[in-house]
């Protein structure tokens, strides 16, 4: 069985969480299922020249279904991209080849955020048409798959699979850590809170103005605090300026985009993901992996993964509720210790890229028995 997966990014670190979720999927798949050659095709990254598709709505509508032609896949996986979406349904429509599975990754991106009437409606139907092609459609969270349907108005007849991300944790070396700090002005004894590719969308740019509140409202009692922000997102401009607006510039360090997540985890003191709205964020999984203690938002598929009290804190994103939590968790060195043990434990339960990619392989196998 050949297998395509079509992303927006390969290797790329400005792609977040799609980028990890993408990566760690196709690695695990190849390792373990050899007998179906995987190839990737991709719009930004590091990878295959052979597998790029040009960017661009035209580009990769046709780019994709040019390339499909060329490979002549059995299943075709695309993640979370209309452009790749409309370029695979192209590709099945016309040579009736190929099963295609679609994964929604992240709330942002919808037609339904388009402020023009018509072209709301017109990019309403496109992903309806696009969606139709498709033999299954996943989702990485339950509460994604609620708000797809209810929200975004976007009809799904097809079966459908909740298809979690996995995680694994890296080792960090000591010198990584020691480079990190003097490159970012942080100190052995600041206290560090991190949160992770929280610039790029509005929802976690909202979500992360509170987090900067609370810092506020903290730095009283932890003169030595400091939130470390990741990811050179559109909204890093808008955070900057709220931090300089309410005061605490010098207590807010962002770093733009970063190589390797696992370098700030092992230097964070409290992981704090802080979102009106997301999936179920793979920065999120990877702070648990690095058995950190986590303060999150209650907000889409993060309770799915955090139950209150044994793995993280759970709180409304709101200055007031974020601080309390913080205040919590670094006042209780023993709570801390059991967040963060309890958090890892359930990755290596629930969130590992081995059991996921098996998922998605029988996914694969169920489809091409039909």
């Amino acid at each position: 069985m050949k297998i395509s997966v079509l992303s927006m990014y390969w290797n790329e670190p400005q792609g977040g969480g799609i980028n990890a979720y993408v990566t760690g999927l196709v690695t695990m798949l190849r390792n373990r299922h050899p007998e179906n050659p995987v190839d990737v095709l991709y719009v930004q990254g590091d990878g295959d020249p052979a597998g790029r598709v040009r960017p661009g709505a035209l580009g990769e509508i046709v780019g994709t279904a040019l390339h499909l032609h060329r490979l002549s896949p059995d299943v075709i996986h695309v993640h979370d991209s209309i452009g790749l979406l409309l370029g695979a349904a192209l590709y099945r429509s016309v040579l009736r080849r190929g099963t295609v599975v679609y994964t929604f990754l992240t709330e942002t991106k919808r037609p339904v955020h388009i402020k023009d009437r018509f072209l709301r409606l017109f990019g309403t139907c496109l992903y309806s048409w696009g969606i139709g092609r498709c033999a299954c459609v996943t989702f990485v969270s339950r509460d994604l798959q609620t708000k797809i349907d209810a929200v975004y108005a976007i009809p799904i007849a097809q079966p459908t699979a909740i298809t979690y991300p996995g995680v694994e944790a890296r080792p960090v070396l000591p010198g990584k850590i020691l480079e990190f700090q003097e490159r970012f002005g942080i100190a052995d004894g600041d206290i560090v809170l991190l949160s992770q590719g929280v610039t790029v969308n509005r929802f976690k740019a909202k979500g992360t103005e509170e987090l900067i509140a609370a810092v506020a409202l903290l730095r009283g009692e932890y003169p030595g605090i400091k939130l470390v922000l990741t990811r050179d997102g559109r909204f890093r401009p808008d955070l900057e300026r709220y931090a300089r607006t309410i005061g605490v510039a010098d207590a807010v360090v962002f770093t733009g985009d970063v190589d390797d997540p696992f370098v700030p985890l092992a230097r964070a003191d409290l992981y704090c993901h802080i979102t009106l709205a997301d999936g179920l964020p793979i920065a999120l999984l990877e702070a648990m992996a690095m058995t950190k203690p986590i303060v999150a938002s209650r907000t889409g598929g993060i309770p799915e993964a955090i139950a209150d009290g044994e793995d993280g804190l759970l709180v409304e994103p709101r200055a007031g509720a974020i601080a309390a939590a913080v205040r919590r968790v670094l006042s209780d060195p023993t709570l801390a210790e059991a967040l963060g043990r309890h958090a890892r434990q359930k990755t290596l339960e629930q969130f590992g890229w081995a059991d996921r990619s098996d998922l998605v392989a029988g996914i694969y196998t169920s489809l091409k028995r039909r």
